[in-house]
């Protein structure tokens, strides 16, 4: 009854807000569809069309080697798509919850392509190639606070036929088209919303963060109006806090799966990664690259800490087969 009420007033708010402010929705509603015909499109569909074809390659490899390549690939082409795979792996009892969680919350954000399209016409393009590894370190870093799943899944992957080419070609088409006009619609309404809101905001700066917490996108091209390192540091929160548009989209992603939606976890650990991003942007525009680097270098270690532990054991094994033989 409850959701139900909340669900109703949201209704009755955005139609007063449309009704009074027509002219103005209007504007924004055609202006959101020039952020998504010219810079969302362009820096996402093609890599969603990709991700497709290049996960139908690996469709008959074990979990342990396609969690990590769909990983990579959400944190270059962006959050549906790892969202997307990751749901649908959980729903097939491939993955844990504990694995599907990491996917998802510090699996994806906005693209390459958006962060060094977008935001490199804004402060250069090596700016922009910077601030993209801003926000990849960020959402590395918080993904090893999430633990590995205490059982590893079976792999429960069906061994077939591998499809045609022409076919998996035709089916990512068909896949991504759908899905990135879903995307386009969430931008649009957080668009013309916040463009609403912020008409009765003055400040800059709030109006940068209010449009950020709801749709990247125009956070960010709100933000990229600020003067001075304000501009690139707003920059690199926002996109790592990704919206609750991308929120949303998640979850609804998660149910049409059928599996659990993390919505607390979701919030909790983009709010760290938009904090960590910023941190690291400021010291960037101070002159200060350490904090980067000490960053990456911490991934680095986490990262390579498994195998190594994984050597160590192996050579600990021969160690004692070989120590009985001798005895």
């Amino acid at each position: 009854m409850r959701s139900r009420i909340i669900l109703f007033s949201l209704g009755a708010v955005y139609v007063v807000i449309f009704l009074f402010n027509t002219e103005l929705c209007r504007e924004l509603f055609f202006e959101g569809l020039c952020i998504c015909s010219k810079k969302l499109i362009p820096s996402l569909l093609p890599y969603m069309i990709a991700s497709g074809m290049i996960l139908a390659s690996i469709s008959d490899l074990p979990v342990n080697a396609r969690a990590p390549i769909m990983y990579v690939l959400g944190l270059f082409f962006g959050f549906p798509i790892c969202a997307r795979y990751a749901s649908e792996m959980l729903s097939k009892g491939e993955i844990g919850v504990r694995s599907y969680k990491r996917l998802v919350c510090c699996g994806g954000g906005a693209s390459f392509g958006f962060a060094v399209g977008a935001c490199g016409s804004r402060f250069g393009y090596g700016s922009g190639v910077l601030l993209y590894l801003i926000c990849v370190l960020s959402a590395v870093l918080c993904s090893f606070l999430i633990p590995n799943d205490e059982e590893i899944c079976r792999d429960k992957t069906a061994r077939s036929t591998p499809p045609s080419v022409l076919s998996v070609i035709s089916d990512s088409i068909s896949d991504s088209t759908p899905r990135m006009l879903s995307v386009c619609g969430f931008v649009i309404f957080f668009y013309t919303l916040s463009g609403v809101l912020c008409k009765y905001i003055k400040n800059e700066y709030a109006s940068a963060m209010l449009c950020g917490a709801l749709e990247f996108s125009t956070g960010c091209a709100r933000a990229m109006q600020l003067s001075g390192d304000s501009a690139y540091v707003m920059c690199a929160a926002i996109l790592s806090f990704s919206g609750s548009s991308l929120l949303i989209q998640c979850n609804a992603i998660a149910s049409e799966f059928g599996v659990k939606e993390i919505t607390k976890e979701y919030i909790l650990l983009h709010t760290l990664q938009a904090f960590l991003s910023a941190a690291m942007a400021f010291s960037v525009c101070k002159g200060h690259g350490e904090l980067v680097c000490v960053s990456a270098l911490v991934c680095v270690i986490f990262t390579l800490f498994p195998f190594l532990q994984r050597i160590h054991k192996n050579k600990l094994k021969k160690h004692r087969k070989s120590s009985i033989i001798s005895h």
